[in-house]
């Protein structure tokens, strides 16, 4: 499932299940799932998994970031397209 008002995706795009997973697993739940809700909206942890495929099919495959405010171990963490982690230094 990718955002359908950005239709430019690549062969080695991560699926967004994949996605998903690692932002479920690497942001605090109150920053992630636990916003889903009627003040963030219903979607809120989709549509942040969606903008990271979008940043990466836009800007390339190098990298994403969790800041440490939403990090779940309070530590920004970067990541490639392969889901990762690496160095920020």
């Amino acid at each position: 499932m990718y955002d359908t008002a950005n239709p430019v995706q690549s062969e080695s795009a991560p699926t967004f299940a994949a996605v998903y997973a690692f932002l479920k697993a690497h942001y605090k739940h109150e920053r992630f799932e636990g916003r889903n809700g009627p003040i963030w909206g219903e979607d809120y942890a989709e549509r942040i998994t969606r903008s990271v495929i979008a940043d990466f099919t836009r800007y390339g495959y190098r990298g994403a970031l969790i800041s440490r405010h939403e990090s779940a171990n309070g530590e920004a963490i970067r990541f490639d397209a392969s889901l990762n982690i690496t160095s920020l230094r």
